[in-house]
């Protein structure tokens, strides 16, 4: 013989350890870039039913095909940070991106020069920031792009040529850009482009160099690009 016994379930709005908790809230605002707030939903379920025979090779080939997707729009636009949720490239301005373009022209130093600063600006507190254009020309007769006699380098970090050279952009031996069209495009620089941050365009004139320094010749440098908020301060 059995003895019956009834089960209560209480409801969930009932009990409050039963009620659903909402997840941490993410300020729209805020996020290591202005595309991505967390990694992108390879993995997320799909409405398709797979219990039907082969159902396990089914799904994990739908996985996996995601994920060559992902992959391929991640390396099209040159890497994991390079590319939103939606497959546009970081050189795109988010809705929340303040753009900005930085632009200065001093006299071509003399040869043998030390190191000087054409562009020179602050990444703006409780912001990040994305170079996407750069400028840098010689208003003078004689220079041959890659003749090494002027080296332009960009620098983040610090000021007075302390910061770092940025990467593939520490010896720039060619003309980028002009005043007409403005600055060319690339790819996107943000490795240390953060909050308060200097970021340097320079020129060096190499001893020995025959180019006439100033006042009859320039260099101009520009940045173009955009920051956007990090937080919701």
């Amino acid at each position: 013989m059995y003895e019956r016994t009834t089960f209560y379930f209480p409801l969930p709005s009932a009990v409050p350890e039963f009620e659903r908790r909402p997840g941490p809230v993410v300020h729209p605002l805020a996020g290591e870039s202005p595309f991505r707030q967390g990694p992108p939903r390879i993995w997320a379920p799909v409405k398709e039913d797979f219990s039907g025979p082969g159902g396990a090779d089914a799904w994990l080939s739908l996985l996996l095909d995601r994920a060559r997707r992902v992959s391929e729009r991640r390396q099209q636009a040159g890497g994991p940070y390079s590319v939103g949720r939606d497959g546009s490239s970081i050189t795109q301005i988010p809705q929340n991106g303040i753009p900005y373009y930085e632009v200065n022209g001093i006299a071509t130093p003399a040869a043998g020069a030390a190191e000087t600063v054409v562009v020179s600006f602050a990444i703006p507190p409780g912001t990040r920031g994305v170079i996407t254009g750069l400028l840098n020309l010689y208003t003078g007769p004689g220079f041959i792009d890659t003749s090494g006699n002027l080296i332009w380098r960009i620098r983040i970090g610090a000021a007075n040529v302390n910061g770092a050279p940025a990467r593939n952009f520490g010896q720039i031996t060619w003309t980028n850009g002009n005043l007409t069209s403005g600055p060319v495009g690339i790819q996107g620089i943000s490795d240390g482009v953060y909050s308060g941050a200097i970021v340097e365009f320079t020129i060096t004139h190499v001893a020995g160099s025959p180019l006439p320094p100033g006042p009859g010749t320039r260099i101009v440098c520009g940045l173009k690009g955009y920051y956007w908020p990090v937080s919701s301060v």
